[in-house]
């Protein structure tokens, strides 16, 4: 006797997961520890100043005043940089009963704002998405206008290669040990320029180094209940502790290690992230997403960086 099994059943209920994974990443560390801050122009404009440097100063008794060598300010700028996205389906694909989500429209949003707020952190302290590092563009009516970079705004006496002689152009470093020499070398010249860097960001390759370096401390490099510990966060040197903290948006070909002190690092918003509704343009629904921003290291000797790490050290 045949036996009736499911290969013969019609209308077999589905069995689909309700839900929905994706492990695409949107942490921001530069953006997320940056103070948030009002900008209320397109173009964003700051001073920065520092004192005379150090000096005798010693005088007769019953000296007259001496001569003012008071000096003006430096007035820095930024461009305000237009993120933005649409989604875009049907108002069947909207009415549909689906797995994973009520609304297709609010699901596609939700990916859009996850997506914009990465473009944001690879537009500060990465690549632009491939696109290069950002340098900054004013804009004009058919170009579209640019935030700078962290890399375009830190003083050039605190910008460190990893190479022989420190220059952009020198023979590149092969171990781990140079590495941490140039990148000491570059905590120095932070301190004498009177910064306090509190954090290093840098990328998954760079990060890697870290276990390896002679004054890692924060260290795990044990066995401990049956677990084996092989990481650094935290670095002690003779110039301060700085965190290390891991940024996928750096990932990039001139890998680098930001060394930072958020107090002196903004974020400066013209237009809130904001979504609304647009024009109703048959069957279908549009909806989009803007935001206005841009990014400003308000004192240029406030951070420091190491750049173009080789990517195979020993």
């Amino acid at each position: 006797m045949a036996i009736y099994t499911t290969y013969e059943q019609i209308g077999l209920a589905e069995d689909v997961k309700d839900d929905i994974s994706m492990i695409s990443p949107v942490d921001s560390p530069v953006c997320s520890m940056s103070k948030n801050t009002a900008a209320t122009a397109r173009i964003h404009e700051f001073q920065e100043d520092e004192l005379d440097a150090i000096k005798s100063n010693k005088h007769l008794e019953g000296s007259a005043a001496g001569t003012d060598n008071s000096e003006p300010t430096v007035m820095r700028s930024v461009n305000c940089q237009i993120f933005k996205e649409t989604a875009e389906i049907s108002r069947t694909a909207e009415r549909v009963k689906k797995y994973g989500r009520a609304s297709e429209m609010n699901y596609q949003m939700l990916k859009r704002k996850l997506a914009m707020i990465r473009d944001e952190e690879s537009a500060v302290a990465g690549d632009a998405g491939g696109g290069g590092r950002q340098t900054g563009v004013a804009g004009n009516a058919s170009t579209e206008r640019e935030l700078t970079s962290v890399y375009s705004q830190v003083d050039s006496g605190n910008i460190l290669f990893a190479t022989a002689d420190r220059l952009t152009g020198g023979t590149a470093i092969t171990t781990t040990l140079e590495l941490e020499t140039v990148m000491i070398e570059t905590m120095q010249a932070l301190f004498d320029g009177g910064g306090d860097g509190q954090y290093i960001i840098t990328d998954s390759l760079v990060a890697g180094y870290f276990p390896t370096f002679a004054l890692s401390a924060g260290r795990n490099v044990d066995v401990v209940g049956g677990e084996l510990f092989n990481y650094v966060d935290i670095y002690r040197s003779q110039f301060g502790s700085y965190d290390v903290v891991i940024d996928r948006s750096m990932t990039n070909t001139a890998h680098a290690m930001l060394l930072m002190d958020f107090e002196y690092s903004e974020t400066p918003i013209l237009d809130p992230t904001q979504d609304y509704a647009l024009a109703k343009d048959g069957d279908r629904e549009r909806r989009e997403i803007v935001r206005e921003s841009t990014y400003a290291l308000t004192n240029s000797k406030a951070a420091a960086i190491v750049d173009k790490i080789p990517a195979a050290l020993t």
